[in-house]
């Protein structure tokens, strides 16, 4: 993925777009990680949930949040 797609900014500092940064906080399935899953899981479009689920599924099989994602 072209960085000018995995980045967003607000006044002017750089942030990895959330269902990107959702990918790495799934290995460690920390409360924080889980956490911020639920909260950032409303505000995802379905493109965004389709990405993340296929990437846990190449990445994570069987991970926890591919039920929550579309059930793969």
């Amino acid at each position: 993925m072209p960085m000018s797609r995995a980045l967003w900014s607000k006044d002017g500092v750089p942030y990895l777009e959330p269902h990107l940064q959702l990918l790495y906080k799934a290995k460690g399935l920390r409360r924080r990680d889980q956490e911020d899953f639920e909260v950032a899981l409303p505000l995802l479009g379905d493109a965004r949930r389709v990405w993340l689920a296929d990437a846990l599924q190449r990445a994570l099989p069987g991970h926890p949040w591919l039920s929550t994602l579309g059930g793969r």
